[in-house]
């Protein structure tokens, strides 16, 4: 009893400390980076300096991100991540110290910018460090505590950062209204005394995380490229997501880049927009936490494509207003939609790349999208102030607006996705529609319908009750699922162009082993199948004899099967009806048969077996 409850104490400890750790460091980096950029262009001839400033600030971080995913991969990230905040906070004493003393404006210039790049590379190091450490912070709070979501505590220590940047913004804008020309020296006084008491945290996460995973890690089977290579949906998440983060990112940077119209920081323009900004991005990372209670990659990408949507909405208005009530407001949605949309293309990439290739991944994202950035600022430079940005922002909205929906039907399917909510919509509304999840191990939390729904490959075998079956299983699952229906049924008005878009396969008379061919090569693809074993509708509510077709399909494909029982069907609207009336309709869906279990078994006794599982699940429903 006094283990576990050393334990629970160390879990916590950890993880409080480990929040410190990433808010303290992270509004650190973000004050720091200020202060240096501002000295960047005070130092230059008349302020002219926003390109380099932006290469100073960006280009480390791009170069130096996919080393430091290596080094994450292969040593201590705890370790890596509490040496970056020595180094900068070191950095930081030595310049606070030493630089307002010496040389003239041309060496200090020069000497600022070799820092910027120093501590963008050791930001660089910290911030593939924190992501590759979160999972195993949130992992020792499981272990202790018990199963739970894996991906909301993850995405709640990433929004972290974005909280930090917003209280960098918010704090930032008050020291330099109240300290006018001392802002620099100021904010990195601040940022060392940051940095000591985030390292003082850091160190006592690793003691306790070190302590609690002993254990080295496996190695890689294969090279990282290799894995892109051979798993082309890890590579197109990657693509996506660092897409998606240069367009959230830019539209934070042209929103910061209008304080400097005329390469002259805006004070009026900090004050009236910068507060809206900041409360923005906290309340997106916080916002990003409910995207994920139900975590997988169709709802992180729906979420994304969302935020996009509503990105370029905001920056169009924004572009258009002369209202500063409008302004704001549209500021507010750039800042929430940035914030949340960075959280989740974290979780995105943390969720489909195994644990030996995350730092690495990681760290190719954030070179992938903020390249495209580093090349836009430079040019901003070239058509500042003679030109506004207003232009550029529209611009910019359009494109994302073409990104968001080319993601929303390529990579989501997006039609699908709403035949299956307007299914289900419709069968809630007139039948009662109800989803009895039977198929939890005792032992295992994520085995249920919601976790193996969207993951895995698999046969779905049930009763034929009536008209409405293919519409009622296709309606639950969160991918798309495709079943056999016959040919006349496919020509009718609503039902036929509804079943068609949630994946049905065209069933002839008479040709029952074409249509499992087409169902063999849809498992071949990753697609699940649903097929009806009776052959045939029943015609008193009962379940028939099952056809051989579904064990002779599971030992070709080696795939699952999974029984379900479909209760209520034959009322709702059985064979020989015109038209469908109002009934409760339930569907009970059992545990996987898995191929292990089926290996060993003749195809007339995974029939057998197949329908004990059914009849089982009806009764008991």
């Amino acid at each position: 009893m006094e283990t576990n409850h050393s334990l629970e104490r160390q879990e916590t400890i950890a993880r409080r400390c480990f929040i410190a750790t990433n808010f303290l460091s992270e509004t650190a980096d973000k004050l720091s980076m200020l202060s240096l950029f501002s000295l960047i262009i005070l130092f230059g001839p008349q302020g002219e300096l926003l390109g380099l400033s932006s290469c100073l600030l960006l280009l480390p971080c791009i170069l130096f991100s996919f080393p430091a995913g290596i080094l994450a991969d292969k040593f201590s990230p705890f370790r890596l991540l509490n040496q970056s905040l020595l180094i900068r906070g070191a950095i930081l004493l030595g310049l606070s110290m030493l630089l307002p003393q010496m040389l003239d404006e041309v060496q200090r210039c020069l000497i600022v910018g070799l820092l910027i790049v120093s501590l963008s590379s050791a930001s660089a190091v910290f911030d593939i460090c924190r992501l590759k450490v979160t999972p195993r912070v949130v992992k020792l709070s499981v272990e202790i505590k018990g199963k739970e979501s894996f991906l909301a505590p993850l995405v709640r220590m990433n929004s972290l950062f974005w909280a930090s940047l917003a209280a960098a913004i918010m704090s930032s804008t008050l020291i330099w209204l109240a300290t006018g020309a001392e802002f620099p020296w100021t904010l990195l006084r601040v940022s060392v005394v940051l940095y000591v008491l985030a390292y003082f945290a850091g160190s006592k996460v690793e003691d306790i995380c070190n302590a609690a995973f002993k254990r080295k890690e496996k190695p890689a089977e294969m090279s990282f490229w290799q894995y892109l290579k051979r798993h082309k949906r890890a590579a197109k998440t990657l693509l996506v997501s660092a897409g998606v983060g240069t367009f959230s990112l830019a539209f934070f940077v042209c929103l910061t880049l209008f304080a400097w119209q005329g390469h002259r920081l805006s004070f009026p323009l900090m004050t009236d927009l910068l507060p809206a900004l900041a409360l923005g991005l906290m309340c997106g990372g916080l916002a990003a936490n409910q995207t994920v209670k139900r975590g997988g990659l169709t709802k992180l990408t729906e979420g994304l494509a969302i935020v996009l949507a509503v990105s370029s909405i905001a920056a169009v208005i924004t572009a258009s207003t002369g209202r500063l009530i409008i302004a704001q407001l549209g500021v507010f949605a750039l800042g929430y939609t940035a914030s949340k949309s960075q959280s989740l293309l974290d979780t995105l990439c943390q969720s489909i790349f195994p644990r030996q290739y995350r730092g690495r991944a990681l760290g190719l994202r954030a070179s992938l999208q903020l390249l495209p950035l580093l090349f836009a600022a430079i040019y901003m430079e070239r058509i500042l102030p003679s030109v506004s940005l207003l232009p550029a922002l529209r611009v910019l909205s359009i494109t994302a607006l073409v990104f968001a929906l080319l993601m929303a039907f390529v990579w989501n399917d997006l039609v699908f996705l709403l035949c299956r909510l307007f299914a289900r919509a419709l069968l809630k509304v007139f039948f009662q529609f109800q989803i009895i999840d039977k198929s939890h191990q005792l032992d295992d939390t994520a085995s249920g319908v919601s976790h193996w729904g969207r993951r895995r490959t698999v046969i779905l075998a049930g009763n034929h009750t009536g008209w409405l079956d293919p519409l009622i299983v296709g309606a639950i699952f969160e991918r798309r699922t495709r079943f056999l229906v016959m040919d006349d049924a496919m020509k009718w008005p609503v039902i036929g162009h509804l079943a068609a878009t949630l994946g049905a396969i065209p069933l002839k008379r008479g040709q029952g082993s074409d249509a499992l061919k087409s169902a063999e090569a849809c498992l071949s693809k990753g697609e699940s199948v649903l097929i009806f074993p009776e052959g045939k509708l029943t015609r008193d509510g009962s379940i028939g004899e099952f056809q051989s077709g579904v064990a002779r399909l599971q030992k070709e494909a080696q795939c699952p099967i999974v029984p379900f029982a479909i209760t209520g069907g034959f009322e709702a609207w059985p064979k020989g009806k015109k038209t469908p009336r109002p009934s409760a309709i339930r569907v009970a869906i059992g545990k996987p048969m898995e191929v292990k279990e089926l290996r060993d078994l003749s195809v007339d006794e995974i029939k057998n077996l197949l329908h004990e599982r059914v009849v089982e699940l009806k009764n008991n429903d």
